[in-house]
Parts: structure tokens; sequence; C-alpha cells
């Protein structure tokens, strides 16, 4: 799920919209993820 500011496509839901409300990320259904990083300024996903 993601949410939060999307100006710059950041959350990844393949628009450049902010989302107040946790938004499912299709775009990793089908990826295993093993390992997330964060800060003030990114998110990444190890798939």
């Amino acid at each position: 799920f993601a949410w939060g500011r999307g100006d710059l496509g950041q959350l990844g839901l393949g628009d450049d919209v902010g989302r107040e409300y946790p938004n499912f990320v299709e775009s990793l259904l089908d990826k295993s993820v093993v390992h997330i990083s964060g800060s003030e300024y990114h998110t990444a996903f190890l798939t």
C-alpha cells in the first residue's frame, strides 16, 4: 500500500496524484519484496 505525496509519481501508482489513504500498489502484486528502505525523501523496495 502507498499513500502521501505523489506529485512526482513517487507512490508507484502510475500517476502523479497524492493519496490521503492507503492505496494498493498493483505493480507489486506478483513480486516478492525482500527489503524496504525509506527516509524523508525516498522509499525503495527490493524485489
